[in-house]
């Protein structure tokens, strides 16, 4: 956001103003529609109604939708809402006819002539009006075609250029001397820019995939862990392709092999890179006592259990939270960041909640992750673990 690049809740409403060209159809529709439902579910369940939608949800709800007659549970269904039968385009009758009807008078007229002669433009005048139809229809419930159309827009948004990252630059470069790691669920390459723009390289470990199937990273580089994948990735789960810039793909061919998009159903994959990446993730992060987290929002159930571990086996590490708002430290991932020893509790994990943006909290976390440790707690802060939590303004 900092970066003028719209989070999971702004891209929504990106994408929704891009599904309203023309070139999209009923996408829009279909979208909006999707969207208003997800709406409607949360507010079932005690939510309001002006809570944003996360795009991944609005992604997957479509795409099941979509992939409706392939879910094992549809045997189960009676009936199914009606959308998609409403935005399917409908078959011109009165056009058809007419263009037949000239074709066979056409036809007629020559054959009194004793010669055959059939109004071609007629003819295809009345094919064309089929195939409108049937391409359409098979547009709107190709759920292959919808995952690739996203991820096009998805690669499109993220691609602009940002209006100010020089946040990142001080994070590269402290990065850089302390030879950390950087670990991304990011899909935009605002990171590798400032690397760049820092004369820092870095290194995705992906150097030997195509060939051996191995992640291995440069110690001379900074490694960059991409968990999710990146807009510069391309090819197939088997041979991903680094380019410099996110390659040019024929419009809505674009494969999503170089990119996990969507809900936690799909967010372990089991082909590709990804698996490796996380593993190579978490082998690093139990090396380090130190841990700096920017813009997460603690929604990844595969994260979180490697965060829950991390804090799990630490005695004295620090965790540096940079986000705006709420924090809910109420999840199982921190639970385990204190001890009891003869009735007395001491910190294992030092968190430390920095509340402003990243543009405005990096320095001021850095700061705090080069400090010591800080065994004492707050009582103030009322039940556990928000009492183990430092907060910084």
């Amino acid at each position: 956001m900092d970066a003028g690049l719209p989070d999971a809740l702004g891209l929504t409403e990106v994408v929704y103003e891009e599904l309203r060209k023309p070139e999209y159809g009923a996408q829009q529709t279909l979208f909006g529609y999707v969207i208003s439902k997800l709406k409607a579910r949360n507010v079932l369940a005690g939510g309001s109604p002006f809570v944003r939608v996360n795009i991944e949800d609005a992604y997957d709800a479509i795409l099941r939708l979509l992939g409706r007659n392939n879910d094992p549970l549809s045997e189960f269904v009676y009936s199914w809402d009606p959308i998609l039968d409403h935005i399917r385009p409908q078959f011109n009758e009165t056009a058809f006819i007419k263009s037949i009807t000239e074709a066979i008078t056409d036809q007629s007229r020559s054959m009194s002539h004793r010669f055959i002669q059939v109004n071609q433009h007629a003819l295809r005048e009345a094919a064309q009006s089929i195939s409108e139809v049937v391409n359409s229809a098979k547009n709107i419930d190709d759920s292959s075609r919808a995952a690739a159309m996203y991820i096009d827009i998805l690669v499109k948004v993220l691609s602009s250029p940002p209006n100010s990252a020089g946040y990142l630059d001080r994070l590269v470069s402290w990065c850089d001397k302390k030879n950390a790691i950087i670990g991304s669920l990011n899909y935009d390459m605002l990171i590798e820019n400032s690397c760049d723009a820092n004369n820092c390289t870095w290194d995705y470990g992906l150097d030997q995939w195509s060939c051996r199937q191995n992640v291995s990273f440069n110690k001379q580089s900074i490694n960059l862990i991409k968990l999710h994948g990146s807009i510069n990735w391309s090819g197939s789960l088997d041979d991903v392709i680094i380019h410099d810039s996110p390659p040019e793909i024929k419009r809505w061919r674009r494969s999503n092999a170089s990119m996990i998009f969507g809900g936690q159903d799909g967010k372990l994959r089991v082909d590709g890179p990804f698996l490796h990446l996380r593993y190579a993730f978490e082998k690093s992060l139990n090396k380090s006592n130190r841990l700096i987290i920017v813009g997460y929002s603690f929604s990844d159930a595969h994260i979180n259990s490697i965060l829950r571990r991390w804090v799990t086996t630490r005695t004295k590490a620090k965790m540096i939270i940079v986000d705006p708002g709420t924090v809910d430290f109420g999840l199982n991932v921190f639970q385990q960041s204190y001890t009891d020893k003869e009735k007395e509790r001491f910190k294992t994990v030092d968190i430390v909640h920095i509340k402003r943006t990243a543009a405005e909290g990096i320095d001021k976390a850095l700061a705090v992750s080069d400090s010591r440790f800080n065994p004492n707690y707050e009582h103030k802060n009322g039940f556990l673990p928000h009492i183990l939590v430092t907060r910084i303004e």
